[in-house]
């Protein structure tokens, strides 16, 4: 075991460690970038669904249990079909091209049916997290894959705290009566944007890597899911 070491092991260090490897010091960008789009939705969506839609509690409710369901079954049976398809980087990008075109759709979408069906697209994204995970553990050697995990968490941590001090500001600033502007969903199309730019990066760093074998997947999930 290697000695411990308080550098290493806050969050910032165990990132920071991770820069020995370019390739996942790369996706762990991607990472801060989608879970920071990722939990927009839970920070955001009873304000939202309230203040557009005239939701309830109960709506409200059921609709973020049905959110949490559908991830569910993607992550049991849509990654397997996704990864003998794909691989785990075309998984990646699948899962996030998903996730850009729901958080879209809940931006512009002017209706309770609409917003319901954004939802589908949202919840099958999740297979985006174990394909991803997946990709940063097969190229960290073995002494490492500790310090991978807890890099891992510490970028989801990150956006943890910065997403809810973030967006519900965003959704009050463009909701309000007297906004120039306004654009309820403005924190949705501002999740969607960062979320493209984790598709890109994560692209860009996967370009030149060598085909995973399709059961690399890893079983970690999303953050807070």
């Amino acid at each position: 075991r290697r000695p411990f070491s308080l550098a290493r092991a806050h969050v910032l260090g165990t990132i920071r460690q991770m820069r020995r490897h370019p390739l996942v010091f790369g996706i762990l960008g991607g990472v801060l970038l989608m879970s920071i789009a990722g939990q927009t939705l839970p920070a955001t969506w009873p304000y939202f669904t309230m203040h557009k839609l005239g939701w309830r509690e109960q709506e409200v409710g059921y609709s973020l249990g049905a959110y949490g369901l559908l991830g569910i079954m993607a992550q049991a049976w849509l990654i397997p079909a996704l990864m003998r398809r794909f691989g785990p980087r075309g998984t990646a990008l699948v899962g996030q091209l998903l996730g850009i075109a729901s958080l879209v759709g809940f931006a512009f979408a002017p209706t309770s049916p609409l917003i319901i069906a954004c939802i589908v697209p949202s919840a099958l994204s999740f297979v985006a997290w174990p394909a991803m995970s997946s990709i940063m553990s097969a190229h960290t050697p073995p002494q490492s894959q500790g310090e991978l995990q807890g890099a891992i968490a510490s970028a989801q941590s990150l956006a943890a705290v910065f997403t809810p001090l973030l967006m519900p500001r965003v959704f009050s600033a463009f909701a309000a009566a007297d906004a120039p502007v306004y654009f309820p969903g403005a924190a949705f199309l501002l999740a969607a944007v960062l979320l493209v730019g984790s598709a890109v990066v994560v692209r860009r760093v996967t370009r030149d890597m060598a085909p995973l074998p399709a059961g690399a997947a890893s079983t970690a999930g999303p953050p807070g899911h």
